[in-house]
């Protein structure tokens, strides 16, 4: 529908309350118009919506009243509504095949309340942005009372606009062991370990489908539990906007990893900046052979815990890890790009001649994976040393479903190793994009 915002707003709750009882998937939406011609768009959506309707009305006449009839009875389902639409049907009957129900900046909080007491059998719900004063709190409590099938949460924000944690209490209130997908962005709240247990784990033999995307603050242990305690999960997306916002290496690494299912992992990682003393050169730019000092072995040694981890969802499709660097002696991010780095030896099969440590062999059972992506890049100071032709020889024999590995980003040169690679590909059982998608 074409509107601006308040009209919009007005108009949602008489569609809803128009739809006739037939109707089992219902999505509500506003495309904004321009501040040139707004009354004649809304005008031409209004009639069209009525003609609409009225179709639908005519196919589906049970339970369906008009608006005069509707005002002379006592206890319409439509005393929600700031503004009619003349012409459109008044629904007084629960739309009890109503199954999956969109409102996508359509209703404010009030609204949402009264539309929901007409979906009874609702399993999947996309809430509106909630910007007004209202108290979560009880409207998630009238939600997960009146809709209690619902398994399937969507709560997206107008422009990043931080919002409610409806969303969320929702979520802590629906019957145990239910939801099976949760896709959030953007609130006013930080997700810590005790709000994940009481928020997630209560779904953790279900909850398959888990985002969450944009300015929402997650911790480190929050993250830990979630990839500890829900062995459901087949999708786990939790790239966020603030730096802070991954799970620490050493917490990635303390507890086995639960989530073996996973086909999708999205997953920022942060990792302590080592600082050597005596500007003393990082491994791959001293001499042969290389002696790691006591920091480093334990770096390393808890990044082959976390590569291990990872190896282990063998299941995976795509793959997408971001290293977030952070200084020895503050508790912040140095505020570098993911694209500055790649996780150390990751992407190495290793050098003994060298004394470089590298951990590719581990990847190898990941025959499913598609898309490898994030912290990936070929062209770091460390993967320019320690990445070369037995890297691309390797990815010639392995991960036979690999289509995407980001390597180098678009106007990057190529080095020969992995313009070799790529040409061995355009002929091969996939083609093989090198390139930041």
């Amino acid at each position: 529908m074409v509107a601006n915002l308040e009209q919009g707003r007005l108009l949602g709750p008489d569609l809803f309350f128009s739809c006739p009882p037939s109707v089992e998937n219902l999505f509500l939406s506003i495309r904004m118009s321009r501040l040139a011609g707004q009354e004649e768009h809304s005008h031409d959506a209004t009639m069209e919506l009525s003609n609409i309707f009225n179709i639908l009305a005519t196919n589906n006449p049970d339970n369906i009243v008009s608006d005069s009839e509707t005002d002379a009875a006592e206890g319409t389902g439509n005393n929600s509504s700031n503004g009619k639409v003349a012409g459109l049907p008044c629904r007084q009957e629960p739309l009890k095949k109503l199954t999956e129900l969109s409102l996508w900046n359509m209703v404010n909080g009030v609204v949402l309340k009264d539309i929901l007491e007409y979906t009874p059998n609702l399993e999947k719900l996309s809430l509106p942005p909630i910007y007004t004063a209202i108290d979560t709190t009880i409207l998630a409590d009238h939600i997960a009372s009146r809709c209690h099938k619902i398994h399937t949460i969507n709560y997206d924000t107008l422009g990043g606009m931080p919002s409610t944690d409806l969303a969320l209490k929702i979520l802590e209130r629906l019957p145990q062991q239910q939801v099976k997908s949760f896709h959030c962005s953007y609130f006013d709240c930080v997700i810590d370990d005790l709000m994940a247990r009481n928020v997630f784990q209560r779904h953790s033999a279900t909850l398959r489908h888990l985002q969450l995307h944009g300015g929402i603050a997650v911790s480190s242990m929050a993250i830990q539990v979630i990839l500890t305690e829900c062995p459901a999960l087949e999708k786990l997306e939790t790239l966020l906007i603030d730096r802070t916002s991954s799970i620490m290496l050493g917490h990635a690494v303390e507890k086995p990893w639960v989530c073996t299912k996973l086909k999708t992992l999205e997953l920022s990682v942060g990792m302590t900046k080592l600082s050597l003393e005596g500007g003393v050169r990082p491994y791959y730019d001293r001499d042969h052979p290389v002696v790691l000092f006591p920091q480093e072995k334990e770096q390393f040694d808890a990044l082959e815990k976390f590569y291990r981890q990872v190896a282990a969802l063998v299941d995976l499709e795509n793959l997408k890890l971001r290293l977030q660097p952070f200084n020895a002696h503050q508790p912040t991010s140095d505020g570098s790009d993911y694209m500055e780095y790649t996780f150390p030896a990751m992407l190495s099969v290793g050098d003994d001649v060298k004394g470089y440590p590298g951990y590719l062999d581990l990847f190898a059972g990941l025959t499913k994976l598609k898309r490898l992506q994030g912290s990936t890049y070929a062209n770091t100071e460390e993967t320019f040393e320690t990445m070369g032709w037995s890297e691309a020889r390797w990815f010639t024999t392995h991960l036979p479903a690999l289509g995407t590995v980001e390597f180098f980003q678009q106007g990057q040169k190529t080095r020969a190793p992995f313009k070799w690679l790529e040409r061995q590909q355009r002929g091969a059982r996939r083609p093989l994009v090198l390139y930041l998608q």
